[in-house]
């Protein structure tokens, strides 16, 4: 039994334990003994806390995923079936920009999250895949780590989502913290991320790190120039 047959046997089971007239009794104890199968099988894999949150029972747990920049950190969390991501990158005198948003993969009755699988394959086309199946195969586990950064690449390159700013790494962190990234991972991570981001900008000419702007969103003094890079 794999994840996605896990999520969609539990999804079974939350329905007849939600059902007044099929929850007791046989059904009930039969639902009991499929449910506790499906935990156990979960733990065995490794994939209990990604199940509980397919399903709408976990407590959602931000962890690192990918990012769409060259410097900058990732993080996301499950929320039933909507991922929810803050993807953060530095820019000049100490700045930083935070975006966030989410997407959903499975129910359409998330209208302002849901991704159609049409929309879907034309965008993972563009990295070479062919579909999200073929996505899932190369990238294995890590296919939702790896996806969330395209998915907010691609959110924010068409400007359905833009980037909030701050002017030094404090603000960032409590906007972050706030949004529910544990304070313990995301510190070490946006210290990497400045590290590699000054380490470029050393070796950069003269004019390169003259146009080393930061990006347009929300907050800030202005203008602001934006840069998907984050450079």
């Amino acid at each position: 039994m794999d994840f996605n047959d896990a999520t969609a046997l539990m999804r079974l089971v939350q329905a007849v334990e939600n059902d007044p007239y099929v929850s007791s009794g046989a059904g009930e104890a039969l639902a009991d003994k499929v449910r506790e199968f499906i935990e156990d099988e979960a733990e065995l894999g490794g994939w209990y806390t990604e199940l509980m949150n397919a399903i709408g029972e976990g407590e959602p747990t931000f962890r690192e995923c990918g990012t769409f920049t060259d410097h900058g950190f990732g993080f996301h969390a499950q929320d039933g079936t909507r991922t929810d991501y803050v993807i953060g990158w530095p820019f000049e005198d100490g700045g930083w920009a935070v975006l966030t948003g989410s997407y959903d993969l499975e129910s359409d009755e998330l209208a302002d999250y849901h991704l159609p699988e049409d929309y879907l394959n034309g965008l993972l086309s563009r990295y070479g895949y062919s579909s999200l199946a073929d996505f899932k195969s190369v990238n294995g586990e890590a296919w939702r780590d790896a996806l969330t950064g395209i998915i907010a690449g691609n959110q924010e390159a068409n400007r359905f989502e833009v980037p909030h700013l701050f002017p030094d790494p404090s603000a960032a962190e409590r906007f972050c913290t706030y949004q529910g990234v544990p304070g313990d991972l995301l510190r070490p991570a946006m210290e990497k991320a400045r590290a590699e981001y000054e380490k470029v900008k050393a070796h950069q000419s003269p004019e390169k790190a003259s146009d080393d702007r930061a990006p347009q969103g929300r907050g800030g003094d202005g203008p602001w120039r934006f840069r998907r890079d984050g450079r």
